[in-house]
């Protein structure tokens, strides 16, 4: 991709945990990388969505953890962003970069889906493909004929070959501080909701599975997540985890689903982390 967004950020304590990046970190400066790239090659957002009625919802998470990279090895980060947009002008693919002292340390991607706004105030939408002559405005390799992976999918499927170490459910409540502006929840802290199954099973495993106790004391290598629908402000739900240790892999698979007996499915999260043996 030639047109491409680059920027530096100095690194500040809040943006790690001791471990590494934030995985809600790199989702933030992924949508500011997005938009700084729309701004400039493109059309800024608030004028794509009232003037041409247009905007995103997202589809897809990827988050690859590359290297290892700590708060106190770097003072600088360095992010670069580019987009690919399918010809018939349906999605857009946003691939961003986030590099430490010249080496790859985290690669994100997200999968947005084109809408058209019904509604300027609640900003309600319907599915639908890019105006030609938005789409006109993209160059020859923004644009693709591929499909975008669907990795979270196939890891499911790979993980639901195994028996899982265990499930938990944990119900939470979208308040309006995990939301956006048009009050339905905000992608970007999809990492911190499941992070409460994962770290309860951490806390507290079953008896005889300690690697279990990896989900609060290991790296995360990947998150991969696809959105299914919204929540909304103060709506209710339930996240179901259940926790797969293989001896090589340590993996926790979330569902968010709404609070009612069986409610739809909202969202599914894929987490992989560091399946060091425990100590």
């Amino acid at each position: 991709m030639k047109r491409t967004i680059d920027f530096q950020l100095p690194a500040d304590s809040c943006m790690f945990t001791p471990f590494q990046l934030q995985p809600r970190t790199l989702l933030s400066l992924t949508m500011s990388a997005w938009t700084r790239w729309l701004r400039e090659h493109f059309v800024p957002l608030p004028l794509l969505m009232s003037r041409h009625l247009t905007s995103v919802v997202v589809g897809g998470i990827e988050i690859d953890y590359l290297e290892p990279l700590g708060f106190l090895e770097s003072d600088l980060l360095d992010v670069r962003a580019g987009v690919r947009t399918r010809r018939e002008g349906s999605t857009m693919e946003v691939t961003v970069d986030f590099q430490s002292e010249a080496k790859t340390v985290a690669r994100t991607k997200l999968v947005l889906i084109f809408v058209r706004l019904e509604d300027t105030r609640s900003l309600a939408a319907r599915p639908a493909r890019l105006d030609p002559a938005l789409l006109a405005r993209f160059e020859a390799d923004e644009l693709t004929d591929e499909r975008a992976p669907r990795k979270a999918t196939a890891l499911v499927r790979e993980f639901e070959t195994y028996h899982p170490a265990c499930e938990r459910r944990t119900p939470f409540t979208i308040h309006r501080h995990l939301c956006e502006v048009a009050d339905q929840w905000s992608f970007i802290e999809l990492p911190n909701l499941v992070a409460l199954g994962r770290e309860a099973i951490g806390l507290s495993p079953p008896g005889g599975l300690p690697s279990l106790r990896g989900g609060i004391s290991r790296r995360i290598l990947g998150v991969h997540a696809e959105l299914h629908r919204a929540f909304f402000v103060f709506d209710s739900g339930v996240l179901v985890t259940k926790a797969y240790s293989t001896g090589s892999r340590l993996a926790f698979v979330h569902e968010l689903r709404s609070a009612t007996d069986d409610g739809p499915k909202h969202a599914t999260v894929i987490e992989q982390l560091d399946a060091s043996p425990f100590t």
